[in-house]
């Protein structure tokens, strides 16, 4: 598996190619990849367990994030605090050592609050994108 992105700078903009997929296969529910875009879509809000409806939110986030791409998805939880989580966010440079190590120990998408290497790697963007979807 490759586990480094090349770069080249363009008019004084770097430029990167987001990372593979994980090598076992990333299956978390809704998602999908599209050159430099990981897609999030939620059906639809089917449960009050905030931590089962956003687990699979924040792994895709994680994922993108770590892996490089724009993160794109729809609403969450219409009604509710969560449909003002961002549904778009701009591509950063990928980071490859920690993107390839969730790839490696996080294995239960669905359950993703069960591993503890995805959530602590982006806590920061946690906290501010909630703290900002709860106010």
């Amino acid at each position: 598996t490759n586990s480094s992105s090349s770069s080249l700078a363009i008019n004084g903009t770097e430029q990167y190619n987001p990372l593979p997929k994980c090598p076992n296969g990333m299956n978390i529910t809704g998602v999908s990849i599209h050159g430099t875009v990981l897609h999030k879509w939620f059906k639809s809000f089917v449960s009050g367990t905030w931590g089962n409806i956003l687990s699979p939110y924040w792994a895709a986030r994680v994922m993108a994030q770590l892996g490089g791409y724009e993160y794109q998805g729809s609403v969450l939880g219409r009604g509710t605090w969560m449909e003002f989580l961002p549904t778009k966010v701009s591509r950063r440079p990928p980071k490859p050592e920690l993107y390839n190590h969730v790839c490696n120990t996080c294995n239960r998408w669905k359950y993703f609050h069960e591993c503890h290497y995805g959530w602590g790697y982006i806590q920061k963007t946690i906290f501010h994108d909630t703290r900002n979807a709860i106010e």
